[in-house]
């Protein structure tokens, strides 16, 4: 995996001189380039299976290797418990796994939420993963709400008034418009003209 990644002498990283990694010939040296790209590149191997999390002490001692990077998922399911990251051989070899990385100075990772990120700090991760439509999926509905209310009130604003329906129907306004707004007198439609900024809420009915 790190002879993939690394370019010079024992590495197997294709070189080749004026193409888009070398700027297209036009930036430094090609021995620069290929010492900038070494530096600059970042190794991660995974550890996701039981045979990985018991030869860990001698992956630990591959050079160039920047992050031990272990997945719960595939672990779980080289361990008999597909999914369950929370069996309890599971986790065992999880936190042990993590022990060892951190024992031996090197970056830990492991995927997290919003729910366990905390968590997985606390463990010592410099590495995290997580998925972006988790992330989308997380803000969906708080972003559509506050485009619905947006919408809602942009309406309020600046819609036509519509005729007020009879006292008791369902779109009664929530305060009485002023032209109705009279001792005894019931409740009338919402007229945005006459409540040009009232803020609407969510559920319910104007």
């Amino acid at each position: 995996a790190v002879a993939a990644v690394k370019f010079g002498p024992g590495a197997a990283r294709g070189l080749a001189a004026g193409t888009r990694p070398d700027k297209w010939g036009l930036g430094a040296k090609m021995a620069d380039f290929t010492a900038a790209a070494n530096a600059q590149s970042l190794v991660c191997v995974q550890i996701e299976h039981e045979e990985a999390v018991r030869n860990i002490k001698d992956i630990l001692m591959v050079e160039g290797i920047d992050v031990f990077f272990i997945g719960p998922s595939d672990l779980s399911q080289s361990m008999g418990y597909p999914g369950n990251a929370k069996a309890p051989p599971v986790a065992k070899a999880i936190d042990e796994t993590l022990a060892a990385i951190r024992a031996a100075g090197k970056i830990p990772g492991l995927p997290a939420t919003a729910d366990n990120v905390a968590d997985v700090v606390a463990k010592g991760c410099r590495y995290i993963y997580t998925h972006v439509p988790r992330l989308i999926a997380a803000g969906a509905p708080s972003s559509s709400s506050r485009a619905r209310l947006t919408a809602i009130n942009w309406w309020a604003a600046y819609a036509p008034a519509a005729p007020c329906p009879a006292p008791g129907s369902r779109r009664e306004c929530s305060q009485p418009c002023a032209a109705t707004a009279t001792a005894g007198a019931p409740p009338r439609a919402h007229d945005p003209r006459r409540h040009p900024k009232t803020l609407l809420q969510p559920g319910r009915w104007h």
